[in-house]
């Protein structure tokens, strides 16, 4: 899949994007200043599916691809602005943009999951403050990559930040045991919720390709940066075409669908880790004002 074509962009690196004007408020009273930053990276993660050959193997095979993180930076932003709009009218929103340099990258590429964490949360802090602007703000609200260490809603474990995994139809997997016994007939594939990639209708289907995104929302005071809340927040969008007769479920979604549709659930997933789970209406991919 070219998704590492489909996800750059020719993007500057400076830090303050834009100040959305407020509405006017009623008495004269300041209104919040409320920033907003996105560090998601540039790992999207593929995450296959495999048939089980002995209970001790996992039974996933990985693969990280490249891409411009910002473009999809760019999504949570959009996605928080909307629901900081609709929650709180009268606020000002400043937009922010950052890319890790070249050495934390590497950095946070050869630490453990829960020390990237706490890497990218303090190269974070740093780089906040070093911006003067932050003294006239009140708060900043942060997504940043969150990982997860159980299986849960047919998704595999241990897997964070932004990705897609790939669950084959499970009909077509033989399944043997750790004694090389085959328990094919014994195997009954487990359905989910799934939408049809070409037409939007729900179903069910036991193969499917899901974007995902596991991520936790900050609230930072503006002046001390000292972290207020951390929310944890995750989603995932199961995709199948039902009339599809290839046994390879990527087949059934092309790379510009996918990567659209990628775009759009972190864009909702930002909205609704404020607003919660009500409907969002996705605006076009588009740059943000200031280069």
């Amino acid at each position: 899949m070219k998704l590492r074509v489909l996800l750059s962009a020719s993007l500057s690196a400076c830090l303050l994007l834009a100040l959305m004007p407020a509405s006017a408020m009623e008495g004269g009273s300041k209104p919040q200043t409320v920033a907003l930053i996105a560090t998601l990276g540039d790992q999207l993660t593929m995450v296959y599916k495999r048939p089980t050959r002995a209970s001790q193997v996992e039974p996933y095979t990985r693969r990280t691809i490249q891409v411009d993180g910002q473009l999809l930076n760019y999504s949570v932003l959009r996605g928080l602005d909307s629901a900081i709009a609709a929650a709180e009218p009268e606020a000002q929103r400043v937009m922010l943009r950052w890319r890790p340099s070249p050495e934390l990258t590497a950095l946070l590429k050869s630490s453990t999951t829960q020390n990237a964490n706490e890497l990218l949360l303090e190269a974070l802090v740093n780089q906040l403050s070093q911006i003067p602007q932050r003294a006239g703000w009140d708060r900043i609200e942060a997504i940043v990559p969150n990982y997860s260490w159980v299986e849960k809603d047919g998704m595999p474990r241990n897997i964070g930040g932004i990705g897609i995994f790939v669950q084959p139809v499970g009909s077509e997997w033989s399944i043997e045991d750790e004694e090389g016994v085959d328990r094919t007939a014994e195997y009954k594939a487990d359905t989910y919720d799934t939408v049809n990639p070409n037409t939007g209708v729900k179903g069910k289907d036991s193969g499917f390709v899901a974007p995902y995104i596991y991520f936790d929302r900050l609230t930072i005071d503006a002046r001390t940066l000292q972290v207020l809340s951390r929310k944890p927040h995750y989603a995932n969008t199961k995709y199948a075409d039902p009339k599809s007769k290839s046994i390879d479920v990527m087949e059934g979604i092309t790379p510009a669908k996918l990567v659209e549709q990628l775009t759009t659930l972190v864009e909702k997933a930002a909205y609704q880790s404020v607003r919660g789970k009500v409907e969002v209406e996705v605006g076009p991919v588009k740059q943000l004002p200031g280069k």
